[in-house]
C-alpha cells in the first residue's frame, strides 16, 4: 500500500484529507509540525509528502530544504500562499507540484495521483539503465579477446572506456559495478541498448 505523509497544522483539514486518503486506497500519516515530519519520513519512507507552508518549530520549505539534501521522495506543496513567486520559491526548492488553498478533494487526489505516477516512471528508468549499463559491459567481456583488472571472484572491471562500450555503461563500472565476463547470450540485447545510446 502506497503511504503517504501529510504535513499539515490545521487538525481539521488534515482529518479531512486522511480520510480521502484512506478511502482512496492510500495509507496516510499526519505530522503536525515540520520536526515531526523530518523524524516520521526518516523512519517511514512515504512515497509522498504532502506539505503545508506554514508550520511550527520548522518551516515547510525548511522541511523542503532537508529532505532534498537526502531523499528524492515527491512532495506536493499544499498552502495559501499562492502569489507567483512562492510557487516559483517551492518549486526551485524541490517540490513536485504546488497546490493553494483553497481546494477540491478530487483536484487534490488528481495531483498526488499524477505525482506518483511521475515517481513510478522516473523509477522505472532508473532501474532500466542501471540493467543496460551492466548487460553492456557484460557483453564486452564476454567477446574474445577483452581484458581488465581482476576482481574478486573472477569479476572484471574496466582499465579504460572499451571503444563500442556506452559512456552511461563504462560510467557505471567506474563506480563500483562488476562484470562477469561468459555472457555472450547477452550479445544481442547490449549491441541494440548501445544503437540506441550515442557514443561521445
Amino acid at each position: 500500500m502506497t503511504t503517504i505523509l501529510l504535513v499539515e497544522d490545521a487538525h481539521d483539514l488534515a482529518q479531512v484529507i486522511i480520510r480521502e486518503l484512506e478511502a482512496n486506497g492510500y495509507r496516510a500519516l499526519h505530522a503536525g509540525d515540520g520536526l515531526t515530519a523530518l523524524e516520521l519520513h526518516a523512519k517511514v519512507q512515504p512515497e509522498l509528502v504532502i506539505l503545508d507552508w506554514m508550520l511550527p518549530k520548522l518551516s515547510g520549505l525548511e522541511v523542503l530544504r532537508r529532505l532534498r539534501q537526502a531523499s528524492s521522495t515527491p512532495v506536493l506543496m499544499l498552502t495559501a500562499r499562492g502569489e507567483e513567486t512562492d510557487r516559483v520559491v517551492g518549486l526551485e526548492l524541490g517540490a513536485d507540484d504546488y497546490l493553494t488553498k483553497p481546494f477540491s478533494m478530487r483536484e487534490l487526489l488528481a495531483r498526488v495521483r499524477a505525482v506518483l505516477r511521475r515517481a513510478e516512471l522516473v523509477q522505472q528508468v532508473l532501474v532500466t539503465d542501471h540493467t543496460d549499463a551492466s548487460d553492456t559491459l557484460n557483453i564486452w567481456f564476454s567477446q574474445p579477446g577483452r581484458s581488465g583488472s581482476q576482481g574478486i571472484a573472477g569479476w572484471h572491471t574496466p582499465r579504460s572506456q572499451p571503444d563500442g562500450v556506452c559512456p552511461a555503461a563504462f560510467a557505471a563500472a567506474q563506480s563500483g559495478a562488476r562484470v562477469q565476463p561468459g555472457l555472450s547470450a547477452r550479445y544481442r540485447l547490449g549491441r541494440d541498448l548501445c544503437r540506441r545510446r550515442p557514443i561521445s
